[in-house]
């Protein structure tokens, strides 16, 4: 009976790590630890992802934007969650945020001149963007991401 139970066990564990490596192939993340320049008031493309015709999929992009004038250190961070479909080449995305709103600080603010959003880009593929503005008159306004993709999303591409 021992020997029928640790059977039992042993095929129940692996089941498990296998689902669960099978899982975490699922999720596929890409981290832009290099930083990304933006432009100040301008809506700058941040990443581009590619969706396949007849497929549908999302992103979790967590990101945090800094800014500094070489004395002063800005830094802002937000999650912004994209969902995309490509319906026939007619490529839809909506996205929402949580974050962003408040800042820390050494001198004045960095916010949204306009909230996250993201577009249609080129063909089968949207593109997630930033609309930041600083108080200071900075030397560095720059954006650190991690996107990972869920669903059919295909490539990560940043900007």
């Amino acid at each position: 009976m021992n020997r029928l139970l640790l059977l039992f066990a042993f095929l129940f564990s692996a089941s498990m790590a296998s689902a669960q490596i099978d899982f975490d192939r699922e999720q596929e993340c890409f981290i832009q630890r290099a930083g990304q320049d933006l432009t100040e008031s301008t809506p700058t493309s941040v990443v581009r992802l590619g969706i396949a015709q007849g497929k549908t999929g999302g992103a979790v992009i967590t990101w945090v934007v800094t800014a500094s004038d070489g004395t002063d250190y800005q830094a802002v961070t937000g999650v912004s969650l994209l969902q995309v479909v490509n319906k026939a080449g007619a490529e839809t995305c909506v996205s929402a945020t949580t974050g962003g709103t408040d800042e820390a600080v050494s001198s004045s603010t960095l916010a949204y001149e306009n909230a996250p959003s993201c577009a249609t880009a080129a063909a089968d593929t949207v593109d997630f963007y930033l609309d930041m503005v600083s108080g200071l008159t900075q030397t560095s306004l720059k954006v650190y991401y991690r996107v990972c993709t869920v669903g059919d999303v295909g490539t990560v591409q940043p900007q």
